[in-house]
């Protein structure tokens, strides 16, 4: 009998124990829900007169919009529109003109594409047309009727055959004469030039060489800036006159 009343005053102890400790988790959180509450309380209340301003800004912008003037809005709807008739006008005038120039610019480029074909087309078939006249790369002393090579006359022949290879490059738009007419030619005109100029030699002094080349790079200069071709000359003597090789040699 005394066991058993020891054991239920345990049990009992530990049931008051328990009792007590789920009190204070109540009291604790009622006391937490009672901040949470009184918080949520004051942002209601924050809410609610947020929300009677907006009630009230509503009220005033309803207010102004029933007393703003009809005729005001009116003229500025009618402004904007005559604005954007106006700026429509420019866009489909400026629209026309940049095509107006778009296709000006392509028939200006198409005529200029054409003429420069045309003028390749030219070219060509006048190169193909054009005879070929062989030069020998010698020249004739006029004594002993022997040809003298490139190498002993280069100082008085080298501007010469370069301004003739110059020369071949170039597009003449002037007819040259046959090879066997001009072969004729000039003999004819070398045989009938002064005894005194046919039986000059090459053999000369220092300053009659530097002379010499001198005057070759001035027929040189005289000979690149011939752009259209030349004729060749019905004599040779006026043709060496032209070119500074006459008596002066």
């Amino acid at each position: 009998m005394g066991y058993t009343v020891k054991c239920f005053d345990a049990e009992k102890k530990v049931f008051e124990n328990e009792i007590s400790k789920f009190e204070k988790v109540l009291e604790q959180r009622v006391k937490d829900f009672d901040e949470v509450n009184t918080e949520l309380s004051k942002r209601i209340d924050k809410f609610e007169a947020y929300f009677t301003n907006l009630e009230k800004e509503n009220a005033l912008l309803k207010s102004q919009l029933a007393s703003q003037n009809y005729t005001s809005l009116q003229k500025e709807n009618n402004d904007l529109r005559t604005s954007n008739n106006e700026l429509k006008k420019k866009y489909d005038t400026d629209c026309e003109k940049l095509e107006k120039e778009k296709d000006e610019l392509k028939m200006h480029y198409k005529r200029l594409f054409d003429s420069i074909k045309q003028k390749k087309a030219d070219s060509q078939v006048f190169t193909k047309s054009i005879p070929k006249v062989n030069v020998s790369d010698k020249i004739y002393t006029g004594e002993s009727s022997k040809l003298i090579s490139k190498k002993v006359s280069q100082f008085t022949t080298y501007s010469l055959q370069k301004d003739r290879k110059y020369l071949k490059k170039q597009h003449s738009s002037k007819t040259f004469v046959s090879q066997n007419h001009v072969k004729n030619e000039t003999s004819r005109q070398i045989w009938t030039l002064k005894k005194e100029n046919i039986s000059k030699r090459f053999t000369y002094s220092k300053n009659k060489m530097f002379s010499i080349r001198k005057r070759d790079d001035s027929v040189l200069k005289r000979v690149k800036d011939v752009r259209t071709g030349i004729d060749l000359p019905q004599s040779l003597p006026s043709n060496l006159e032209k070119l500074g090789l006459g008596d002066g040699v």
